[in-house]
């Protein structure tokens, strides 16, 4: 605390008056350098003959007031006037100087009981008393400017799946779900439904804009659940004006969705980072045997027996997002996270991958000629399709590349986080002492523990954040405790995330 100038009390300014006053804390520490303290005016306005002066005690800085004789003089936060006096507080402790008798400041002000001293102008007379700190006993220290940074926005990418899991091997429907559900689609989870831990991954669909490969639900022409899926992400993912989903530059009316679930996704699916592996599927053995390609339902789907998997990414790596009302989309287009997109000068097309939604639609026509997935397209049958796309997935995950790592789907979810840093700075004059009730004994607070008398130590394991109000809002934890004492000092840096 410091002043420009000495100003007469009467004219000094009202906050430099609250700047002078000391808490209770600070007027006990007064003994420590061998002062005296006693009330003798609950009247602040006694001061008003006196100057706001900071005196140099050892070392230790006492803001207070000083009359024209030089007597000194403190005031406390409850605005009660206090004189000060040097006094051995302590054996073999030196005075700092002559003792006066004690006297009212003005005739009218009110004196408060007990006998005190005061001391003449302080100088900087030698003390045998160690450099002590009034502050060193505060609790609470109010951050400058410079010591928050607020509102800081960093994005932060994770793995996709539960568990931390960023490849996905273990896929399961669960046996809860109605069958008249799985008509529109399918529950994807990592484990079994009846075992703990099992979480929903994401959803798998198929959609066909006239309403083909399922039957009719409501009674209606094409009322079915392929119609009614086929428009459903019509209106979340194309603009108002466009009716059909264009993949590689062709429309068309036959899809299959993914649909990552909003607590794995988070905000967004981070580009870059995602592969979904195909095993093909066959269907000879089927038509072989005489069957029609509308009645191979997903109950009659099999797997190729050998390694014939389609690896797909979002195609990033060579051009830009286009930007529409559902956010920014990619192409999903055939390629791994090793060696990025194949044929990155002509890519093969197969879906489009909406980033802020968690959407990744798929070309049916594609897979039919790529994976054999004959996809049901008939009237009136219940084709089971989405089916066929759990089974292609599910089944990629048995096979390796060749790093020898398992095909699954890989994926990292990504967000926005906003945070603000609080530097807490701990000098080496502040902080030395503990409220801990055990820290002192007796009924003058006496340390409890001698050898602290003149060299505390404490161990700093918390840190509160509080408002102007002195409430809790947040608190703050170091990996470990960090040593504190009157010959060390530390800065610690506070993150608070929302």
């Amino acid at each position: 605390m410091a002043f420009t100038k000495n100003t007469e009390f009467g004219k000094t300014d009202s906050s430099i008056v609250n700047n002078q006053k000391l808490d209770q804390s600070q007027i006990s520490k007064l003994a420590d350098i061998g002062l005296t303290a006693t009330p003798v005016s609950s009247d602040p306005s006694s001061l008003s003959n006196t100057t706001p002066v900071v005196k140099d005690v050892g070392g230790t800085k006492v803001p207070g007031f000083q009359d024209t004789k030089g007597d000194f003089y403190v005031l406390s936060n409850d605005n009660v006037v206090h004189s000060v006096a040097t006094g051995p507080t302590k054996p073999n402790e030196t005075n700092l100087g002559p003792i006066r008798p004690v006297r009212p400041l003005t005739p009218d002000a009110p004196v408060l009981p007990g006998p005190g001293v005061i001391i003449p102008p302080v100088n900087n007379t030698t003390s045998t008393l160690p450099p002590t700190n009034l502050g060193s006993g505060r609790i609470y220290t109010r951050f400058d400017s410079g010591d928050v940074v607020p509102n800081q926005q960093e994005i932060v990418t994770r793995a996709m799946w539960s568990n931390n899991v960023g490849n996905l091997l273990t896929y399961y429907t669960s046996s809860a779900q109605t069958a008249n559900s799985k008509e529109y689609y399918y529950g994807v989870y990592n484990s079994g439904s009846g075992e703990c831990g099992s979480q929903p991954q994401f959803a798998i669909a198929w959609g066909h804009k006239l309403g083909s490969g399922s039957a009719d639900q409501g009674g209606q022409i094409n009322d079915t659940p392929s119609r009614g899926i086929y428009g459903q992400y019509k209106q979340l993912c194309l603009e108002p004006e466009q009716d059909r989903f264009v993949v590689g530059g062709t429309a068309t009316d036959s899809i299959y969705v993914i649909n990552i679930n909003r607590a794995r996704m988070r905000e967004f699916i981070d580009e870059r980072n995602i592969e979904i592996n195909l095993q093909m599927l066959s269907g000879s053995q089927w038509l072989t045997g005489g069957n029609a390609q509308n009645a191979w339902t997903g109950s009659n789907v099999r797997v190729l027996p050998t390694q014939r998997t389609i690896r797909l990414i979002d195609d990033s790596r060579i051009a830009n997002a286009t930007v529409t009302s559902a956010g920014e989309v990619y192409n999903i287009v055939s390629g791994s996270l090793e060696d990025g997109v194949y044929n990155s000068s002509a890519p093969q097309y197969y879906g489009l991958m909406y980033k802020r939604s968690g959407i990744i639609v798929l070309d049916g026509n594609v897979l039919d000629q790529s994976g054999s997935f004959l996809t049901v397209t008939g009237s009136e049958v219940p084709g089971d399709n989405a089916y066929k796309l759990f089974l292609s997935i599910s089944g990629s995950a048995r096979y390796t590349d060749a790093s020898g790592d398992y095909l699954g789907f890989q994926a990292r979810s990504g967000e926005k986080v906003k945070s603000s840093h609080y530097f807490v700075r701990l000098k080496n004059q502040e902080y030395n002492f503990s409220n801990n009730p055990t820290f002192v004994t007796g009924s003058e607070g006496d340390l409890f523990e001698p050898l602290m008398i003149n060299d505390p130590k404490v161990f700093v394991s918390e840190i509160g954040l509080y408002n102007d109000n002195k409430e809790l809002l947040a608190v703050a934890k170091p990996n470990k405790a960090i040593k504190k004492d009157f010959s060390s000092e530390a800065l610690l840096k506070i993150k608070l995330v929302w």
